[in-house]
């Protein structure tokens, strides 16, 4: 079986809009024999309100926050949180400071 990989901003709908209720309607129909999965840089609560409640939880899983938060069955299975040392955070603010 196919699986299906969607960006949600820029592709199923524009950055950080809504998508349209009759898209949200064709995709709900198009989608029940298939497997898919969605992508973005937002957080899955931004997701949600942008395509729907039933599309995100209807994913296989959800992968949020360019990948960090991953999602499945509602449930937040991975989170990648890091922490920069010192010398990270120092580089980043000369970098910063000089451009």
């Amino acid at each position: 079986m196919t699986a299906w990989v969607f960006d949600v901003d820029g592709v199923l709908c524009d950055t950080n809009c809504v998508s349209l209720p009759e898209f949200r309607q064709w995709f709900l129909e198009w989608s029940k024999d298939k497997k898919y999965y969605l992508v973005t840089g937002g957080l899955r609560e931004n997701t949600i309100v942008q395509m729907g409640e039933e599309i995100v939880d209807n994913a296989v899983m959800t992968f949020n926050c360019l990948g960090n938060s991953i999602w499945h069955n509602g449930v937040e299975t991975l989170v990648n949180q890091f922490t920069l040392t010192t010398e990270e955070e120092t580089w980043l603010r000369m970098l910063l400071a000089t451009s």
